[in-house]
């Protein structure tokens, strides 16, 4: 007869069991919403929704699941972002494959996606429905620029897209995410330090970005799966954290088509800075944005 300790290491666990045991570490280790955060790894593993998770929580885990679940468990606990563990994060109804080097798309930049929109089926709409080119710049993981492109392919506008960021590691996530979804015939991706040096000098008629915009000092009190995480370079804005937006309002100018637009993603409480920066270097219509808080945190401006 098997002993005590050998009877509890081979016994089966019931989901909801784990589920539970799961939150209570991730409480522990002041994770927001542990309950929730411990289903969503174990949709994950478990290759389930939600949906059925919630429905099965009597279900009994084998052995091997219980080992993986109990690994992610133990990265999550150590504040790893859920998005690293599980290699991918929704954003504007699509999951983009993200990690290690490359920032995490938030729902906030969803704005930019919804203003960008509009403008370019205005453009579309008003100018003979010529063909358009955007470059996303700071693209990271490529969230922005590849979902412009596919919802505008939707609208039936036709589009160019390029890619741009200083980070070779993020641009493996860009490169992925092209290929997943499917837009290797549209979409280029250039390493450089904000403007790609064409071969045919292109000039844009929108340009997106989402810089870092954190001021230096105020990195150190993020939360902790930001700090130890999330990489520096996507997060550091510099002294006061409009570093780059000095640059893309100073420099657009000369990558831009006539009448073309600049469309940025900034802190809630950069609004009045940037403006000021917009109107200071000579743009045109320059018009904020509020997020899903109310807060501002779109600046558009026409060339």
């Amino acid at each position: 007869m098997p002993d005590k300790q050998t009877t509890t290491c081979t016994e089966q666990l019931s989901l909801k069991d784990f589920l539970q045991s799961a939150a209570d570490k991730l409480s522990q280790a002041e994770v927001y919403q542990p309950l929730m955060e411990a289903r969503y790894l174990a949709c994950s593993v478990l290759g389930l929704s939600l949906a059925q998770i919630v429905a099965k929580p009597d279900m009994h885990l084998n052995p091997s699941d219980i080992e993986r679940l109990q690994k992610i468990i133990d990265r999550r606990s150590v504040r790893e972002p859920a998005a690293y563990i599980t290699g991918k994060q929704g954003f504007y109804g699509r999951e983009f494959i993200v990690g290690k080097g490359s920032l995490i798309p938030r729902a906030d930049t969803e704005v930019l996606i919804e203003q960008v929109l509009l403008l370019a089926e205005n453009m579309w709409n008003t100018d003979s429905q010529r063909e358009l080119n955007l470059l996303d710049t700071f693209t990271g993981s490529g969230c922005v620029g590849l979902t412009l492109a596919l919802e505008l392919k939707r609208r039936n506008i036709v589009v160019n897209v390029d890619l741009a960021d200083i980070s070779s590691e993020a641009l493996t996530y860009a490169s992925d995410n092209v290929r997943e979804l499917k837009l290797t015939e549209s979409v280029r991706i250039f390493q450089t330090d904000i403007w790609p040096k064409t071969s045919n000098d292109c000039r844009w008629d929108l340009i997106t970005a989402n810089p870092p915009y954190i001021n230096s000092d105020v990195i150190p009190r993020l939360e902790l799966e930001v700090r130890e995480y999330e990489p520096l370079i996507a997060l550091d804005g510099g002294k006061d954290g409009l570093e780059f937006y000095r640059r893309l309002l100073l420099e657009a100018h000369d990558h831009l088509a006539e009448s073309g637009y600049l469309a940025m993603e900034h802190g809630y409480d950069q609004a009045e800075a940037v403006e000021d920066l917009a109107i200071n270097n000579g743009w045109q219509e320059v018009k904020q944005f509020s997020d899903y808080g109310g807060r501002p945190r779109v600046t558009i401006c026409r060339k």
